[in-house]
């Protein structure tokens, strides 16, 4: 004799109580309604004029970024999910970098993955979109007018203004005691 399966459509399990399989017969007992009450989080975006994607759902408070549920495993940012479920996985290495400047965005085709350093100097904000060094008196646009100190590549400091400092604590240094 074949064993009876679940009433609702699409669901192959075996009969357990009342029509339905376990899964469903709880869910019945917990919300009134066999019906996945669960919000899809992919759905959770309205398409702007610009072709953005915005996210509607929460947002993390301490960047601005989409947070996007996952059941059982906590959180993880919006818009990395998208790209995960639309174009695929992101290298370790690399971060992906909103090309249309929204933090809420979640189009996939809005973002590209881009090395650290590269995603800083992209930023709108911080020291990687200045154009002239700390004390504003060299342009480091030019590549010649900055570098990156020993044990740290992702920073960058004015050459010009560094060079200054060295020579005056070169200077210190020599100078004889009175």
């Amino acid at each position: 004799m074949a064993k009876a399966i679940c009433a609702v459509e699409d669901c192959n399990l075996p009969v357990k109580r009342r029509g339905w399989c376990n899964t469903h017969s709880a869910r019945w007992y917990r919300t009134g309604s066999t019906d996945d009450t669960r919000i899809d989080n992919f759905a959770r975006y309205e398409v702007a004029a610009n072709g953005c994607w915005i996210w509607t759902g929460p947002l993390f408070q301490t960047n601005g970024y989409g947070q996007f549920s996952r059941q059982y495993k906590g959180t993880t940012l919006a818009y990395r999910a998208f790209y995960l479920k639309h174009v695929g996985a992101v290298a370790h290495e690399l971060q992906l970098d909103h090309l249309c400047r929204d933090r809420r965005c979640v189009n996939p085709q809005h973002l590209e993955p881009v090395t650290p350093a590269e995603n800083q100097r992209r930023g709108l904000t911080g020291y990687g979109a200045r154009t002239e060094c700390r004390a504003g008196l060299h342009d480091i646009t030019d590549p010649a007018n900055w570098y990156s100190p020993p044990g740290d590549p992702s920073a960058r400091t004015c050459y010009p203004c560094a060079k200054a400092k060295w020579a005056r604590q070169d200077a210190r240094r020599r100078k004889p005691a009175a």
